[in-house]
This record gives structure tokens, sequence and C-alpha cells, in this order.
């Protein structure tokens, strides 16, 4: 019976440590930044706020526009993440990363007890 609940155990917590990049903030921003660089903003909202998920919103409805309009298509940027520094209240962190060479800077927030990307309108990325 030791033996089977001990099994159980390093299985539960294997399976909580290779899904869980919520306890992560600089893996969270890694993914969000990866879908959204990617225009891939579906996916971007599992790692975005409340609030973030109403500026993706927005930003699908602009990039169906452009699409419609013939406009040019980015190529994705090259994202290298750096240091995340979380606040001492624990429940915001920062995270420096590079875009293309250009140094950069993402909030995160900790929303239902995972780390979610917090931009607010006024700091979407271009």
């Amino acid at each position: 019976m030791k033996k089977l609940l001990s099994i159980f155990l390093m299985a539960l917590a294997i399976n909580l440590a290779s899904c869980g990049s919520g306890g992560d903030p600089s893996a969270v921003a890694e993914k969000f930044l990866t879908h959204l660089n990617k225009k891939e903003f579906e996916e971007a909202k599992a790692y975005a706020s409340e609030g973030t998920v109403a500026m993706l919103d927005m930003m699908v409805q602009l990039n169906s526009m452009a699409e419609g309009m013939g406009g040019a298509q980015e190529e994705p940027k090259e994202i290298v993440m750096g240091e995340c520094t979380i606040a001492e209240d624990g429940t915001t962190a920062t995270c420096k990363y590079t875009a293309d060479g250009a140094e950069e800077s993402i909030d995160l927030i900790q929303e239902g007890g995972e780390w979610k990307v917090n931009m607010p309108k006024e700091g979407a990325p271009e």
C-alpha cells in the first residue's frame, strides 16, 4: 500500500511540475510573447490577465482589418528571455527580454494563483 501511495505521489508531482508554467513568470511571459509574435492571439489569451484579453481581442480585429486591406505581414521577431524580477509582495513581476536586439519588459500579475501577463492597452507592443 505504501509503495502504491508513493508511486501515486511521484506521478502527481511530475504532472504538476510539467503542466504548471503558471508558477514561473518567465515561462508564462515567453509563451505569451511567442504566441503574440506569431499572431496566435487565441493561444496568447491562455497566458493573459482578464484586462489583457480585451486588448488581444482588439488586436485580432486590427490584424484582420490590416490583412483585409492587403497590409504587409511582419516577420516574427527573435525573442530572447532575460531576467524576471518578482516584487516583494509576490503578486507582480517584471520580465525583461530582447526582441530583435531591442530590450523590452513585460509585466505579470498573480491572477487565480497563476502568473498572467498584464498589458494595459497603452502598453501594447507595436
